[in-house]
């Protein structure tokens, strides 16, 4: 049997102009489109579930860094690739199925 294959999309922030956030928002929508007929488990979170799930609750883009360097021993350059990390580490957790909620559970118990 081959792997399972998940696609985890963050859903972009709120933008002041508008437009941009419709192209963001079209994009996401292709990115599952494709994943979906491709068989690929799709799941789409916030950025505040990303980071309950590292920091237990909110934290800034170098709390998010801070956390990743101290849970798996990465160092990274910028938020960027922290939040990549991130990303990965949540998407394997999904492939372990445990859902968004249960995500948001262990955060809020951690």
């Amino acid at each position: 049997m081959a792997d399972k294959i998940n696609v985890l999309i963050e859903l972009p922030g709120a933008s002041r102009f508008a437009g941009k956030l419709i192209v963001r928002l079209e994009l996401v929508g292709f990115i599952k489109l494709m994943a979906f007929n491709a068989r690929y488990g799709v799941y789409v979170c916030q950025a505040t579930t990303m980071k309950k799930f590292v920091f237990h609750g909110g934290a800034s883009k170098e709390g998010v860094m801070l956390a990743v360097e101290r849970l798996w021993g990465l160092r990274t350059k910028n938020d960027n690739i922290a939040d990549a990390v991130v990303a990965a580490k949540l998407c394997h957790s999904f492939y372990r199925d445990i859902s968004i909620a249960e995500v948001e559970c262990i955060a809020r118990a951690g």
